[in-house]
């Protein structure tokens, strides 16, 4: 999973150096360009958390309700999941990210 995404990060980077660059030039921060870079992976990340935790949780269930022990099913667990998942990709991305912000603008804009 996570090769997969640093390869669309780079990808994505890449195509959009030309637009980081004419950012920077006017006045960006990293701050500001790290966030605007990321903010696609973060809507993303939270869709695909309010659609995979209730299917996660019915699915568990019934499973759980096969056994002759009762089980219960905890919040915490999801929550460590979306927590773990959230902070590989953001270390996925944040390298590239944080790359492209801090790169010269002249050499993407000279390219292009």
């Amino acid at each position: 999973m996570a090769i997969g995404l640093f390869g669309v990060t780079m990808q994505a980077v890449s195509k959009r150096a030309k637009e980081v660059s004419v950012r920077k030039v006017l006045g960006a921060s990293l701050a500001d360009i790290v966030k605007l870079l990321s903010k696609e992976y973060v809507l993303q990340i939270s869709l695909a958390v309010l659609l995979v935790i209730p299917l996660a949780y019915i699915i568990m269930e019934n499973w759980l309700n096969n056994f002759a022990y009762r089980v219960d099913q905890s919040w915490h667990t999801y929550l460590f999941g979306v927590a773990v998942i959230t902070l590989i990709v953001m270390l996925t991305i944040s390298w590239q990210l944080i790359k492209a912000a801090i790169r010269n603008p002249v050499d993407a804009i000279r390219h292009e």
